[in-house]
């Protein structure tokens, strides 16, 4: 229904006689990964993937409106039953406002996009990449997909002295099997930024995000969000760039009670003793219900600041940045113990909200001969949940789970231009991951490698 409607949206805006543009993504991956569940077990499968982006904007003399619709599938080989579907589609309006009377500018310049070509990397898991660093091209609405996860797209702008408006709505939904039903789930996001020129390279910069997620068969995750970002840099026309990021954000449950008979807070058991005339220790018979920690929380309030730092040269870049998230007031609620990998949005029961810590990452791009590009991160993580530990058989280890984290992925695309307008990519990940826990159950490693083409219109 939302894609037949973006079509239909497409072909009644394309009859204007003003500046329009349809573009269109689409890719297809292979791979093999040793831990597609991101737990202690570490059974390895193969996996393909897509992705779908879809386009269009409408220029007018001084706005444009913008329309994207983005999809992605996963399909397992041995646990068939994980595979999953998850699609969103975006709305923006942008605004600008000319600082110099009479000032007129071609609306093809208006902070024209360009639309990230989705690694299937970053696909498997974009939990770590919602712990990016936020820079000066990164909250144009054009290219937000997740309003937990604003600070982790990467666009381009124009720079220049004017000032900008965006608002913006999005409608997300993910689509499971049956065995795994607790993951569907649909979420709508008020998204609005403001941006301005205040000194003559210093920009400023404000966004605010306004979301419902509801969990159609596990109600008691359903939640309302509220953030706002603030942020300061300068111009990223210049070969060096630099800012500074503040923002806050109140994540609230809608629901208070739960269902006892499918969920308890803390692993239960009861005794069973020993027949006549058999002596001997009494066996526990554990619960098989599963966990979910602090069912009754109400909602945690965190503050975040962090710098960021780029410099550019000819066919080389690095970026730098370093963020700290703070939880005044936490209480987390998440299902512990359950497999939880997702494409589109970070880990749905395991995000940003969930934690306070230091976080650091370091980019480096080059472009090597025969124009192949490489990219090579390296991420570092420290967690702190206001959650228990567990084992494997869910009893508390320790007061706070304890989590740290280490990252490093690359990257190596080629585009091939077939014809004008018409191109394919083709591309090499791999990606090596540490996760060291207190808590059993996601104390794990990984590395994954995957190959795959896509089309661009």
């Amino acid at each position: 229904m939302v894609l037949r409607w973006f079509i239909g949206a497409i072909l009644f805006f394309q009859s204007s006689t003003l500046y329009t543009q349809f573009s269109g993504y689409t890719s297809f991956g292979y791979g093999y990964h040793n831990n597609p569940l991101y737990n202690y077990q570490k059974i390895g499968d193969q996996l393909k993937q897509t992705y779908t982006e879809l386009n269009f904007t409408k220029d007018y003399e001084s706005s444009q409106l913008g329309l994207k619709y983005i999809s992605g599938l996963m399909l397992f080989n041995r646990f068939e039953a994980r595979n999953y579907y998850e699609h969103r589609f975006l709305g923006s309006y942008k605004i600008k406002f000319s600082t110099n009377a009479g000032e007129v500018e071609n609306p093809e310049k208006l902070a024209e996009s360009i639309p990230e070509q989705k690694e299937d990397n970053e696909l498997e898991e974009t939990e770590q990449d919602d712990e990016s660093s936020m820079n000066e091209e990164d909250t144009d609405l054009s290219e937000i997909e997740s309003s937990e996860t604003f600070d982790d797209e990467i666009m381009i702008v124009e720079d220049s002295t004017s000032d900008f408006l965006d608002l913006g709505i999005l409608a997300s939904a993910r689509h499971d099997k049956q065995v795994y039903k607790e993951f569907d789930n649909f979420g709508v996001d008020l998204l609005s930024s403001y941006r301005s020129i205040i000194f003559e390279d210093i920009y400023i910069r404000l966004y605010n995000s306004l979301g419902y997620r509801n969990y159609n068969n596990l109600m008691e995750l359903s939640n309302i969000t509220e953030q706002l970002l603030l942020q300061t840099g300068n111009n990223n026309n210049e070969k060096i760039h630099y800012g500074i990021n503040l923002s806050i954000g109140y994540k609230f449950y809608t629901k208070t009670v739960y269902d006892t008979s499918r969920f308890e807070p803390t692993r239960t058991f009861v005794e069973k003793k020993p027949g006549v005339g058999k002596p001997g220790a009494k066996l526990k018979i554990f619960s098989d219900k599963k966990i979910l920690t602090q069912p009754q929380a109400t909602g945690t309030l965190q503050i975040a600041t962090g710098l960021f730092l780029g410099k550019d040269w000819n066919n080389t870049g690095i970026e730098t940045s370093v963020l700290y998230r703070y939880n005044p007031k936490s209480s987390i609620r998440y299902l512990a113990q359950y497999a939880n990998t997702s494409i589109l949005t970070d880990d749905i029961y395991n995000d940003h909200f969930s934690y306070r810590g230091i976080e650091a990452k370091l980019r480096f791009k080059q472009i090597l001969p025969f124009n192949i590009n490489m990219l090579f991160d390296i991420a570092y993580q420290q967690k702190r949940f206001e959650a228990p530990a567990l084992n494997l058989i869910g009893e508390k280890i320790s007061t706070n789970r304890k989590d740290i984290r280490s990252t490093a992925e690359i990257y190596l695309s080629k585009y091939i231009d077939i014809i004008d307008g018409l191109g394919i990519d083709l591309y090499l990940s791999g990606i090596i991951l540490r996760n060291q826990s207190n808590d059993n159950y996601n104390d794990f490693s990984l590395c994954t490698t995957s190959a795959g083409f896509g089309i661009g219109l």
